[in-house]
């Protein structure tokens, strides 16, 4: 009889540990905080699963199935209120196994932070620029796209240092208007030399807030007409982007090479010039034939060892090579613009670079 009682007491106690070890193993299903996605200026997009917990005294076990496709080393998990002792991905396996040591019975939230793999966000600026106005007006939008949408349901989207309750639909692209703002930006027109094109230039002034890689569209405005002008691509690193914006008709630029005389020439033995100085000068005839006032700037390369001997207007020193000259003309207006350069110790060539 004793011996019986023994057994039975046997019995339950292996049962007892069976159950017990049953509720060790418990499975992240349901994920019981919002969802979010981050999305960074650089396009980046990372989802964020919170999890709440109640933990036993001891340890404690759970698993967690992992995205697809996504690799460990990209995965962040971490629990708030709680020790999490180790995170292993068993070979063969797509889950996930979490140890969390508590000293008491507690509640605790898990948080799994990994990047999407199938949802790519684009940032898009359209910039308008009314007729007259002196600064144009910027929108800044967010688009969402994927093959597929990993999730569906409420999420929240943060983004840029702001949050958005966003609704997400199987094959459905959402598109957020992040900002709209008056920004600081100024239209200039650049005539290449030896290149005869004029080139319709916008430089931009974005706040630094909204600086994000993205694509960028310019539009004109004039009255209710929107004339699409062209589109480009910013890396978010550029302070001042200058976006150029297809040729302009409304200015002309006549240039002509008027002086040009070699002195202090140096010869070879052989009677072969090796070396001498030069003297040049051209004229740049200028006609803004435009209804609105121009900002005009002419960019000419000459010679490295170059340097200007004078000058009707101002010249900027680009860079090494690559002089400028800036002027502005009211509609309807002219100007001529004469520049004479000497080039010093050339051994080819000459100092005006055509």
């Amino acid at each position: 009889m004793h011996t019986l009682f023994l057994l039975i007491l046997l019995i339950l106690l292996v049962v007892t540990l069976g159950s017990v070890s049953a509720l060790a193993q418990q499975l992240l299903l349901e994920r019981s905080g919002e969802r979010t996605l981050f999305v960074f200026p650089d396009g980046q997009v990372l989802s964020e699963e919170c999890f709440a917990v109640n933990l036993r005294s001891g340890e404690n076990r759970f698993t967690w199935q992992k995205p697809e496709g996504v690799n460990p080393q990209e995965i962040h998990i971490t629990a708030d209120g709680a020790a999490l002792t180790s995170i292993t991905y068993p070979e063969n396996s797509t889950l996930a196994v979490l140890l969390i040591n508590s000293e008491k019975e507690k509640k605790a939230t898990i948080k799994a932070l990994y990047p999407v793999q199938d949802l790519e966000a684009e940032f898009l600026y359209q910039v308008v620029w009314e007729k007259g106005a002196e600064n144009p007006h910027l929108y800044l939008y967010l688009l969402l796209s994927g093959s597929r949408t990993p999730t569906t349901g409420e999420v929240v989207l943060r983004v840029l240092g702001q949050s958005y309750p966003l609704h997400l639909e199987q094959g459905v692209s959402p598109q957020l208007l992040l900002a709209e703002a008056m920004i600081e930006g100024e239209r200039v027109i650049r005539y290449l030399s030896g290149q005869a094109q004029l080139l319709n230039i916008w430089k931009l002034q974005l706040p630094r807030n909204l600086q994000v890689k993205g694509k960028v569209e310019c539009f004109e405005k004039n009255g209710d007409n929107l004339t699409f002008l062209g589109e480009g691509h910013l890396s978010g690193k550029e302070d001042l982007p200058e976006l150029p914006l297809g040729s302009v008709e409304s200015v002309v630029v006549e240039e002509t090479l008027t002086l040009r005389e070699k002195s202090n020439r140096f010869y070879s033995e052989s009677g072969e010039e090796v070396l001498y100085d030069t003297t040049e000068e051209k004229v740049y005839r200028v006609e803004n034939r435009g209804e609105e006032k121009a900002k005009i700037q002419i960019y000419q390369e000459v010679h490295p060892s170059s340097r200007v001997v004078s000058a009707t207007h101002p010249v900027t020193v680009e860079e090494a090579g690559l002089l400028s000259i800036t002027l502005e003309l009211e509609a309807q207006q002219k100007a001529e613009v004469k520049l004479k350069i000497q080039g010093e110790k050339l051994t080819w060539g000459w100092a005006f670079k055509s």
